[in-house]
């Protein structure tokens, strides 16, 4: 606490350590190859170490500077010795004038060392973010830019993004017209990429992806206390955007490895949100997504529509259960040795349900049904998903 002539403040230093197992296989060979592999043959797992210092002062008087920042430690290791370190800083201050202006200050950092198997280099990203903007009851703006520098190996590369947003209150709280553009360089390290795609080829390196410029505009609001939607489209140019393929350097096939290409985006997206109470809510949302590709036939792998129906009930933070209907559209691949014309994979719908008990603030278990439908799909080629199946478990946190 300051003396009498200043606000009271309070100074954030919460850590956060957390660690998960996943097991995978490579399973997904052609069905037209006659061989039977063993499970040692086709075994994959990821062990994940994370660890998280979030770091932050806030003041009663909003003119005093205000910071926040979170450090992040990831450790990512797989079956095949591949590893990856990385810490990612990501830090904001901000304080607002007299005038009512708030102008701010956003520093990132990022390191990623690998296994030689992934990459010799070091990806290392550092970018500042700075930004003016002010909000009143009739509209709000921001402008600033982003300025990123990206040493990846031996290659070191800028990036500029600038940054705008203005929302119009044309009728309190029920439309609220909105406008903006923005940019930002995605990572795509292994992390990542193994998240997104459990099946990739071991140590696979991917290039990060520029998203040079993003032009948005939309409108959101209420109907209700409980009802409030977003609609919104986008258009967007991006660089070097990975896409997987199945790794055509192996002879079943059965990992992914990626092509790149330049393109142009449109996508809209659309949500509409029912909160019945503090304890109950549900989320309905919609993206519908148009590629322009520059080289590749298809965006691989990618669906052009993506609907969700989500139903979330919050028991004094205690007990929570929540459901998923989504239907994810067609997906393209293309074709392999054994495979001479594009793939089309199917649409499909999925259900699941989960349920979580939190038993201290560090320890939950959890349950989780998949798939109830039991339907047959494939998010990825050749890679039939798992029938109906049950999940379960706990998680400890630091």
């Amino acid at each position: 606490i300051t003396d009498a002539d200043q606000q009271a403040f309070v100074d954030l230093l919460l850590p956060m350590v957390e660690a998960a197992f996943d097991r995978a296989g490579f399973y997904g060979y052609h069905p037209s190859i006659d061989t039977v592999l063993q499970q040692d043959d086709i075994r994959q797992t990821y062990l994940k170490l994370d660890g998280r210092l979030k770091m932050g002062s806030m003041h009663k008087d909003s003119l005093h500077l205000i910071w926040k920042g979170t450090l992040d430690y990831l450790y990512t290791y797989d079956f095949y010795q591949d590893f990856e370190h990385a810490a990612i800083l990501d830090a904001n201050r901000s304080q607002r004038l007299r005038s009512g202006i708030t102008a701010g200050l956003g520093i990132s950092g990022a390191y990623y060392y690998t296994s030689e198997s992934i990459d010799s280099g070091n990806n290392i990203v550092v970018g500042l973010n700075p930004w003016v903007g002010k909000t009143t009851s009739d509209y709000t703006y921001r402008l600033g830019f982003g300025l990123v520098v990206n040493a990846d190996g031996d290659k070191t590369t800028p990036h500029f993004y600038p940054e705008g947003l203005l929302q119009i209150n044309m009728v309190e709280g029920i439309l609220m017209p909105y406008f903006g553009f923005d940019g930002r360089l995605q990572v795509n390290n292994f992390r990542s990429m193994a998240e997104e795609n459990r099946y990739i080829t071991p140590g696979l390196k991917v290039d990060n992806t520029s998203h040079k410029i993003r032009g948005y505009v939309g409108f959101k609001g209420s109907f209700s206390r409980e009802l409030s939607y977003d609609l919104r489209g986008s258009y967007s140019v991006i660089d070097k955007m990975p896409f997987f393929v199945n790794d055509t350097t192996q002879i079943l096939g059965n990992t992914f490895d990626v092509v790149y290409d330049n393109l142009q985006l449109i996508r809209i997206h659309g949500e509409l949100n029912y909160r019945q109470t503090e304890r109950l809510s549900t989320l309905l949302s919609l993206t519908y997504d148009s590629y322009i590709m520059d080289g590749i036939e298809h965006p691989w792998h990618k669906p052009n529509l993506v609907v969700s129906l989500d139903e979330k009930f919050n028991l004094k933070n205690k007990i929570i259960v929540d459901a998923g209907l989504y239907y994810v559209g067609k997906r393209y691949a293309p074709g392999t040795q054994l495979d001479a014309d594009i793939i089309t994979l199917k649409g499909f719908v999925d259900l699941n349900l989960g349920l979580e008990y939190r038993y201290t603030k560090i320890l939950s278990g959890f349950v989780r049904l998949n798939n109830i439908l039991g339907t047959r799909y494939q998010v990825w080629n050749q890679y039939p998903g798992m029938g109906f199946n049950l999940l379960f478990g706990f998680t400890y946190a630091l």
